[in-house]
């Protein structure tokens, strides 16, 4: 019999420690983390075959959690949970990318236009802390009201992403409001549909 082969295994989450140690630094430190993101060069779409879909395919796997500590909690329902929290970080991310490329190149010159790279790292780091959030949120047995507030701070990490953009000053706001549509509003259908498919 032969020994288990872990290769492809290995080639499959190769930049996943990268993408995490980056995502932990966007959370923690949004202006630069941001610029760290960028100058490590891995490219978006590694971060997110290698990196992004492993993690919030972590993150759905979390939806079980609550069979541990929630007698209401049934197995049928976590797994319609996850499904939901899979397919909304999934669709999310391309709905994203195709909203904030298309609206932000409106927000600077054409000369300072940020790149496809550039808008699609936003999208995947935000959309990141948010599955970050849901994963605290899932492993947490006890409901805190500091668990709900949490998604404010995803506003001031895309508002530090807009120094990374090149963002004028006085498009700021506007880039704030258009990221957070861009990255939020596809999150929030997905999860309305799944709600209404679990009553």
């Amino acid at each position: 019999m032969k020994p288990f082969d872990l290769t492809g295994l290995k080639k499959a989450f190769a930049l996943f420690p990268t993408f995490f140690k980056e995502l932990l630094q966007v959370v923690i430190a949004p202006r630069q983390g941001w610029h760290d993101a960028e100058k490590a060069a891995a490219p978006v779409h590694y971060l997110l075959t290698q990196g992004y879909i492993p993690f919030i395919t972590i993150v759905s796997l979390s939806a079980f959690c609550p069979l541990l500590y929630r007698s209401s909690a049934t197995a049928s329902a976590c797994l319609l949970d996850a499904i939901g929290v899979f397919v909304r970080y999934f669709l999310g991310y391309f709905a994203g990318i195709f909203l904030l490329g298309f609206l932000a190149g409106r927000l600077t010159s054409a000369s300072e236009s940020p790149s496809a790279e550039k808008t699609d790292r936003i999208v995947l780091y935000t959309l990141s802390t948010l599955a970050l959030l849901t994963l605290v949120s899932n492993l947490c047995p006890v409901e805190l009201a500091l668990l709900r507030m949490l998604p404010l701070y995803v506003v001031y990490v895309i508002w530090e992403a807009s120094w990374h953009m090149l963002i004028p000053a006085d498009r700021r706001l506007i880039f704030l409001g258009v990221t957070f549509i861009s990255c939020v509003t596809p999150l929030l259908l997905v999860h309305l549909f799944f709600t209404l498919l679990n009553q």
